[in-house]
Order: C-alpha cells, then structure tokens, then sequence
C-alpha cells in the first residue's frame, strides 16, 4: 500500500510540474508578445471588445495603441491591464469601451458558459496566477480543455499579425456594408433576451469593470469610459433596464464618459447589425473621438 501511494505521490509530482512549466512557459512569452507590441512612447490604450476594436483607428492619433479584441469580457480588460503596467510601461490614458451590451449577462457565456473555453484559451495568460484560478474555478470541469487550449494558442504566436490580434489591435474589414432590421434584431435579442425573457445584469463584469476604475486610480492614470456610436434603430430596441442601469453606473464610478452612441453617422457607416461602425464609419469615429478627447484635456 505504501507503495502505491508513494507512486501516486511521484506521478501527482510530475503532473503539476509540467502544469507548472505550461504556466510558466505561456506568461513569459505573453510579457514577451505585450513588450513588443506596446512600444516605450505608447501612453494612451485604447481597450475593450469588438465595439472599440472596430471603432478606433489608432495610427490617427498619437503615441496611442488599440489593444482591444472580439469579446473582451472586462476580467480580462482587467488583467490584460494589470500585466501591462506591473510590466513598467508607462501608460497616461486608458480608453474603455463601455455600452449598454457590456452590462448584460449575455457576456456570462464567454466568462463561464458555452463559449468561456474558446475566449478564455485566447485570454488565459494575461491571467495572475490568482485570477488563473478564479477562472478555473469558474469553469470546474473544463480545466484540462482550458489549459492545453490557452498552451496551443500562446504557442502558435510567432509572427506580427498574430501577435497583434494576440494583444489587441484595430481590426476592421467590413466596407460596402450598411444596417439590416433583421440582423438589428437578432443582435438586439441575442444581447438582452433569452428564450424566457430580459436577461440579467453581468455581476462579473459589473464587478470588473469597478475593479478597471481602482486599478487605474491606484495607479494614477486617467481612466475614460467610451460608447462607440450605434445606429438608431439598434438604440431604440435597447430595453429601458439596460439604459438606465448604464446611468447608474456611470453615476456610481462617477468616471468621464465620451458617449458617441448617438454620434451622426450614414447607415453604410455601420455593419448590418447596427452595433459596430464600418471601416469608413471607424474612420469617422476616430476623428470626432479625437474632438471630444481633447476638450476633456482642455476642461482638465
């Protein structure tokens, strides 16, 4: 019986140092990946999903960095942050997509549902070993499958544009594009419904987003929330909840916001769901961003 257990003992051993090596193995090379993606004179990030990464063209404005990506639950807008300045980069300004979708427990199924084990393996180095954890825990049951997909995601990095969409980058390619009902509607619903009625709020990203404003107060570094525009007839199906628990929030974190939600803009200047900008639309974001940024640098 000794035996037995002290093989187990040996075998236990080996398991968890080779988990150890993966763990270890993936967080040097994503500070390796950050390092060569954020330069030195980088001090303005732009982060958050697919809203921002569409949206902002960050070659117009200088000495800043989109670092946002499709589906960017805020644990991982979090951590991603985190790792960056713990790093030493010197960041003045971090621009954060939020909207009314952001609230939403729809976002729940990316951090702990039917679609955590593909966005979390894309995500999961920029993790601390305690934020590692509390996502494995969220997600009992899928640990062999998250680890050795986060292992081959983090591996198959090797070149620039994988190593800009493994950190962040503006990505847009719809052009001769315009809003469709149809697709409006099913966002709408896919975003705030389920089959039984009007969704919850995302107490994670809820909880996340608060942490996003502690870190970057702690840190002194000026911290704007940012709605990208949406076409109207996507606004006009937003539920009244969701609007006004994006009142309230602001109100609570009392943190500036640029709110281009109802910015002017061409129904070709989004995709046909109504909630993303075109990449004629994105250049027209950037530049009236750009507008609004300013005056709060002016007012400040």
């Amino acid at each position: 019986m000794r035996g037995f257990l002290v093989k187990i003992g040996i075998l236990t051993s080996i398991f968890l140092f080779f988990i150890l090596g993966f763990l270890t193995y993936g967080s040097f090379k994503t500070d390796r990946l950050i390092r060569e993606r954020i330069q030195p004179e980088t001090k303005i990030l732009f982060m958050g999903d697919s809203h921002v990464m569409q949206a902002i063209q960050d070659a117009v404005i200088p000495q800043s960095l989109n670092i946002s990506t499709t589906g960017e639950s805020y644990i991982f807008t979090y951590y991603k942050l985190k790792r960056i300045l713990d790093l030493g980069l010197d960041i003045e300004e971090v621009y954060l997509g939020y909207s009314y979708h952001n609230l939403s427990s729809y976002y729940d199924a990316l951090i702990d549902g039917e679609k955590s084990i593909h966005a979390g393996s894309k995500r999961f180095y920029f993790l601390s070993p305690a934020g590692m954890l509390e996502f494995l825990y969220l997600n009992y049951g899928k640990t062999g499958v998250l680890l050795s997909n986060s292992l081959k995601q983090i591996y198959e990095v090797d070149d620039y544009v994988e190593i800009r969409k493994y950190v962040g980058c503006f990505l847009n390619e719809f052009s001769m594009v315009s809003v469709i009902d149809s697709s409006v509607n099913k966002r709408i619903q896919s975003q705030y419904y389920t089959t039984f009625g009007l969704r919850a709020k995302s107490n994670n990203n809820l909880k996340y987003l608060k942490k996003i404003a502690e870190l970057c107060k702690e840190r002194e570094i000026d911290l704007v929330l940012f709605n990208t525009p949406l076409h109207q007839s996507y606004i006009n199906r937003v539920p009244k909840y969701y609007k006004d628990l994006y009142a309230i929030q602001l109100k609570e974190l009392d943190i500036p916001v640029i709110d281009l939600s109802q910015m002017e803009l061409n129904a070709a200047d989004y995709i046909p769901d109504g909630d993303h900008v075109s990449v004629k639309g994105a250049y027209l974001t950037t530049i009236e961003f750009e507008k609004k940024r300013e005056e709060i640098i002016k007012g400040n």
